[in-house]
């Protein structure tokens, strides 16, 4: 009787903190960039989707195949080529149809390994959510961080952490 007694005893003084550390557990955060001229660095495991009206997109990974393969439209492709670190990067520009040119769109998955890079002249908007880090920069449009309100870009670069946390 005294060991069942001391167990339940145990168990509902376990039971409150497990519950807290549960509520604070780490799960993915979210970045959003609407209207910017700046750039995006993300070093993050998650995805992105996003359009550029001018600048460039840069995909660097441990190997990348085939630049025409990733869900980019709009741009000038590249092909891969082999940077310095030993890593492959894929460079889109906007693309000249008739005189105009188009936005770049994008839509990625990025692994652990994989740093996306948007570089907007103007009107870059991107949405991010994932775990990992990036920095940001820019002289004009807004961000928010894992879901807080929308500020204005920092003219230095300003690292960032992507987490949330489960509700």
């Amino acid at each position: 009787m005294r060991r069942l007694l001391l167990t339940t005893l145990l168990v509902c003084l376990a039971a409150p903190p497990a519950a807290l550390a549960m509520r604070a557990a780490v799960g993915d955060g979210t970045l959003a960039v609407r209207g910017a001229a700046g750039t995006v660095r993300l070093d993050i495991e998650g995805a992105a989707v996003g359009r550029l009206e001018s600048g460039q997109l840069e995909l660097i990974a441990p190997s990348i195949d085939d630049c025409r393969d990733l869900d980019v439209w709009g741009a000038d492709r590249t092909r891969p080529r082999v940077r310095a670190m030993g890593k492959t990067s894929c460079l889109f520009t906007e693309f000249d149809e008739g005189g105009t040119l188009q936005p770049i769109r994008f839509r990625l998955a990025l692994g652990s390994n994989m740093t996306l890079i948007a570089r907007g002249i103007d009107g870059l908007s991107l949405s991010a959510v994932g775990q990992g880090r990036g920095t940001i920069r820019g002289s004009a449009g807004t961000y928010s961080l894992n879901g807080q309100k929308f500020v204005g870009l920092p003219d230095e670069p300003l690292p960032f952490r992507l987490n949330g946390t489960l509700e």
